[in-house]
């Protein structure tokens, strides 16, 4: 199985940690070296008027490349930094297999509105870099994917 195959995507936890706290400096540079050259990177992009404190729709983007990835990260950047925005990820959860990452985690309303929710897959390649990236994004009501997660861990069925 190309997954199990021996890799140095073992920490591909840190680094993903890394590529999110570059994200949040607005180092998209730093963000961007996690990447291969070649990588593929879907994203949720918002749509449409941002409205504080309301859903927002959303639809998937696919950029090829460290070039079109680039270009997307600092959409966002310059939008999240027009809306005042303060952008700070949160990991809840992390999990590693093979060379595949998933994420669980949050961007918390700096004001207690709506938190953003996401779930990021990443694939590594065998020198450790991220070749595919896939994340989803949503608004949902303050801590609820915390609580959930809580209760999951807290109760294990």
């Amino acid at each position: 199985n190309r997954d199990d195959e021996h890799t140095e995507a073992s920490d591909g936890p840190r680094r993903l940690r890394g590529y999110y706290a570059a994200l949040d400096a607005g180092n998209i540079e730093a963000a961007l070296a996690v990447f291969a050259l070649e990588a593929v990177y879907v994203r949720a992009e918002k749509v449409g008027v941002v409205v504080a404190d309301q859903a927002t729709a959303r639809q998937l983007v696919v950029s090829r490349g460290r070039d079109e990835i680039r270009d997307f990260m600092q959409r966002q950047d310059d939008a999240a930094r027009a809306r005042g925005a303060a952008i700070r990820h949160e990991i809840l959860a992390i999990t590693y297999i093979g060379r595949r990452c998933f994420v669980d985690g949050v961007v918390p309303s700096p004001d207690g509105a709506l938190d953003v929710v996401f779930f990021a897959h990443a694939v590594f390649d065998t020198v450790g870099l991220v070749r595919y990236y896939a994340a989803v994004a949503n608004e949902s009501p303050p801590n609820l994917l915390a609580k959930l997660l809580a209760a999951d861990i807290d109760h294990d069925h």
